[in-house]
């Protein structure tokens, strides 16, 4: 599963 890459990815694109 991606789960993980996808939230972290989705963090980073809010935090940006």
């Amino acid at each position: 599963t991606t789960t993980l890459a996808f939230k972290f990815r989705h963090g980073v694109i809010v935090a940006a």
